[in-house]
């Protein structure tokens, strides 16, 4: 994900490419981010990780994911979308919020194996207080997400027991009862809530309700005029095992930032190439897990041997226990991958000028 980032974005500053190539790189680009994102989900899975909202219209987000269901559900299940309003918008993570209709449209897709219809629809909705006739969550503008289907149904003295760790109604081996509880850890992290109906042999309906938030701008693109924070021709040493990710790193950084490099690709090479070159390195940028020598310990052997250049250590682990110790170091970044052009050229500009920042 790191190496489709860097060079789609490279790619899209390139002032030949034609306008309609442009958008499509930007489609790659946010994409890729998504990917790397249920990646990164996957690392921190059953961790309590931070979400990292931004604003969300959730007609198209809607719309992408429906279509993304269309190709992976059984073609019997036929699959109905629609939404109403123009006034979708909210804050959300759009990973998470993507993980938890992923996993009512799997149950639904289970609670119909011989075929049915999914439907998911989308409203603004006000309320003056909660309801326990209507379900609402509380007085206040929301936005209710519907996801129906025409299933089996679940028995009425399951529904309470529902959304409880390790509760499961499948058969033995068929599910871990861990899907519906992280549906409603995210939802309840989104200040939303989620309410269950059900009849047997009729189906099911789960209707999300999330604060709506009225004043926003749109959705931002990605600016391929915006100015990136250059280099002058100063050293960097990149240290990464991933070919493919080394390379696209040291393009980025010489072609586009304007910087010169050195390659390593492990820690003991890195210690090599700096003690003959340590006069012109002005930083390193590492990646943390590599074999014979990682990021961390690189690190350890640079201070053991008296270097007091600045280190940016990057990593997909974002919870990786050794990176408590190198954060501890006054002139380490860490950063996560995978990182976007302008984050990279910014915080490398900023770094090399001695201004090291702690929360990168």
């Amino acid at each position: 994900m790191a190496v489709i980032l860097l060079y789609s974005q490279m790619a899209a500053r390139a002032e030949a490419v034609p306008d309609k190539m442009r958008q499509q790189l930007t489609t790659v680009v946010e994409q890729a981010r998504r990917a790397a994102d249920l990646i990164r989900q996957i690392l921190d899975f059953s961790r309590h990780s931070k979400i990292e909202t931004s604003h969300l219209d959730l007609g198209p987000f809607l719309k992408e994911i429906v279509k993304l269901l269309e190709r992976t559900l059984p073609e019997h299940i036929d699959i109905s979308f629609s939404c109403e309003g123009d006034n979708l918008q909210v804050q959300a993570d759009p990973t998470r919020l993507q993980q938890v209709i992923m996993n009512l449209a799997v149950n639904a897709r289970d609670a119909m194996p011989e075929g049915g219809r999914l439907t998911i629809h989308a409203v603004p909705f006000s309320a003056t207080g909660s309801d326990p006739t209507t379900g609402a969550p509380g007085a206040g503008d929301w936005i209710q997400i519907r996801i129906e289907d025409t299933g089996c149904g679940i028995p009425q003295h399951f529904v309470p027991r529902l959304f409880e760790p390790f509760f499961t109604t499948k058969d033995k081996g068929k599910g871990t009862g861990l899907g519906l509880a992280q549906v409603y850890g995210i939802v309840k992290q989104h200040g939303g809530e989620i309410r269950v109906e059900s009849v047997i042999n009729k189906g099911s309906c789960f209707t999300i309700y999330l604060p709506a938030w009225r004043e926003y701008d749109q959705s931002p693109q990605m600016d391929t005029a915006s100015s990136l924070s250059a280099g002058r021709g100063e050293s960097i040493l990149v240290v990464e095992d991933n070919e493919a990710a080394r390379v696209a790193l040291i393009d980025t950084l010489e072609m586009l930032l304007g910087y010169r490099t050195f390659a390593a690709a492990n820690g003991r090479e890195a210690l090599d190439c700096w003690e003959r070159h340590k006069d012109e390195i002005a930083l390193v940028i590492s990646d943390v897990v590599m074999p014979k020598m990682g990021g961390v310990e690189f690190l350890r052997q640079l201070r053991k041997h008296g270097a007091t250049l600045p280190v940016i250590l990057m990593t997909g682990h974002a919870s990786n226990e050794d990176l408590q110790e190198a954060e501890k170091d006054n002139s380490t970044v860490v950063l996560t991958k995978p990182v976007s052009l302008e984050r990279l050229s910014s915080v490398v500009a900023k770094v090399i000028a001695g201004d090291v920042m702690r929360d990168a």
